[in-house]
């Protein structure tokens, strides 16, 4: 069998020779498509499940909300391990599913439970799952900070308010936008709140109670829509804009109307200033506290792609912020990629000086060590396209650990052999 397919190509020369340009080809052609990423994804089919719990201890929280939604994923198709976790603020929970499970509808059947366990749920408790993003999602990390130099004179904390909510309102809303990209998380800052403290006596002496201290904010902070005033020859709508978004407006709110229709201000019987949520956590550049951002890549995307889009993005936007903000990169899955191919390269090119070396040396045929060094190429390129048919990424596993002497071994002996034939 190998001694007639060896016959066949050197009697048709050109038909060899013109299978190797379809095969460079086919390469060039999947190269671009080739995923190239820094290690492989052998992460199995996850789902989280993540409820916020602000106001309950961890084993409250375990009771009345883990254990609960817990046994109601038990029976779940391909479902293999249930694991959970309760810390203060929130619940925690991780579905393992067998290998091979489609993801889109593993998380259908998810949901579907989370639909049902609601109802047995504490109310004003809502669980929800995670971002479709696996343990190797992370693409890229950045920093939201002052320029050195150029910070506003305002306090630390005035400063993090500031950072936090320039990342929720503009950049993170942004950043999501860029194709590939699920979620973008945000660590560190302060989340900007404003903080009414009634005065327990003032508030007994307009007879009223904090709950209907705070349904009276409520119902007064909404916008409402009113009628519509038809004329002549058009139509004027009348709504109400009640939002208060300063703190000398939240303290005019009427609350209640006294003796002789006189409306009692909320500044009359509780304290109104701005304040801050209850933080769990926060970020450190170089010792100093700052407001970090990670983005989550969709399951399944070039991560090398999707990390070069996200920095195009970061750049476009970093003319939008205020003069003294920059976006820092800590972070960037392309630049570890480029390194990557970059050292396959060099490897690549050094085995092909080093064979070339050795055959000039001992064969002294130039012909011969041409045709071994086209071998290394030739069989890296045919790899690439049985990798992309089989959809294995490119990473330190595959292409790091290529052995170049098992590509140019038989190249070696064949060659030689024929040049001692020949001689």
């Amino acid at each position: 069998m190998l001694n007639r397919l060896i016959h066949f190509v050197l009697r048709h020369k050109g038909f060899a020779l013109g299978l190797i340009v379809l095969l460079i080809v086919t390469s060039l052609i999947a190269l671009p498509r080739f995923s190239f990423d820094v290690v492989p994804d052998i992460s199995s089919v996850q789902m989280q499940v993540l409820t916020q719990v602000p106001n309950l201890a961890p084993e409250e929280s375990e009771a009345s909300i883990t254990r609960l939604l817990e046994s109601g994923f038990g029976g779940i198709p391909g479902l293999e391990e249930t694991r959970s976790l309760t810390t203060f603020g929130i619940s925690q929970i991780g579905l393992i599913f067998k290998d091979g499970t489609d993801f889109y509808r593993a998380r259908q059947l998810v949901q579907e439970r989370i639909q049902t366990a609601i109802t047995r749920l504490p109310t004003g408790f809502v669980p929800q799952m995670a971002p479709l993003s696996n343990g190797l999602g992370e693409v890229y990390t950045y920093a939201l900070r002052y320029r050195l130099g150029a910070e506003p004179n305002l306090s630390a904390k005035e400063k993090l308010i500031q950072l936090k909510t320039l990342q929720d309102f503009y950049v993170r809303p942004t950043l999501r936008t860029v194709q590939g990209i699920v979620e973008v998380n945000t660590t560190g800052g302060f989340d900007k709140q404003y903080l009414v403290e009634p005065d327990s006596k003032k508030v007994f002496d307009v007879a009223m109670d904090f709950n209907d201290i705070a349904v009276a904010i409520q119902n007064n902070v909404a916008i409402g829509s009113g009628a519509i005033l038809n004329t002549a020859d058009h139509q004027t709508i009348v709504r109400s804009r009640a939002r208060a978004q300063t703190v000398p407006e939240l303290e005019g709110l009427a609350i209640k109307l006294g003796w002789g229709s006189v409306a009692v201000h909320l500044n009359k019987i509780a304290r109104v200033e701005s304040g801050t949520k209850i933080r769990t956590g926060a970020a450190t550049l170089n010792g100093q506290e700052t407001v970090l951002g990670t983005a989550m890549m969709l399951v399944g995307e070039n991560g090398r792609d999707t990390a070069r889009q996200f920095k195009g993005k970061i750049r476009e936007i970093q003319g939008y912020l205020p003069k003294n903000v920059e976006i820092v990169s800590l972070y960037d899955r392309a630049d570890i990629v480029d390194e990557l191919i970059k050292t396959v390269r060099n490897n690549l090119g050094f085995a092909a000086f080093f064979v070339a070396g050795v055959l000039l040396t001992f064969l002294r045929s130039w012909r011969a060590a041409l045709i071994t060094i086209c071998v290394i190429p030739i069989a890296f390129l045919f790899g690439i396209i049985g990798m992309s048919w089989l959809g294995i990424s490119g990473n330190l596993m595959s292409l790091g650990a290529i052995d170049f002497g098992l590509i140019v071994d038989g190249a070696v002996v064949i060659v030689d052999n024929i040049v001692l034939k020949l001689s």
